[in-house]
């Protein structure tokens, strides 16, 4: 009966603290702020994420054009690159924030893209959660 129980004992240790834990493995995030000024566009740094990634960027313009945009790009690591899976068109002069569902782990980054070719700057946030 005593090896029963201790037997019930490591099980019931391995339930409450291991599998827990693979839980929180399983899940993270990765979030850091810059800034960006351009006349055309701008990478930010890679980022390796877990499954069904999302990504939230934050911009907060300081110098931009009232008719021009920045459209943010996530981009995703490939073999021979990177390939665009995410846009969104933001305004260059008022603050934003956009939020994108990835649908696979990977290494991503943020471009930036100013198509106006006008001198832009300002502040980035950039999280992916995972």
């Amino acid at each position: 009966m005593k090896k029963f129980k201790k037997t019930l004992t490591a099980i019931a240790i391995i339930f409450a603290v291991l599998i827990p834990g693979s839980y929180a493995l399983a899940s993270g995030s990765s979030e850091y702020d810059s800034t960006y000024s351009m006349t055309g566009g701008v990478f930010g740094k890679w980022i390796t994420t877990g499954a069904a990634p999302t990504a939230t960027v934050t911009l907060t313009p300081s110098k931009g054009d009232s008719a021009a945009t920045i459209t943010v790009f996530i981009q995703k690591k490939t073999d021979s690159g990177y390939t665009d899976v995410a846009s969104k068109a933001v305004s260059s002069t008022k603050s934003s924030t956009s939020k994108f569902s990835l649908s696979k782990k990977g290494t991503y980054r943020v471009y930036l893209r100013d198509y106006a070719g006008q001198p832009m700057s300002g502040d980035i946030t950039v999280k992916f959660k995972w």
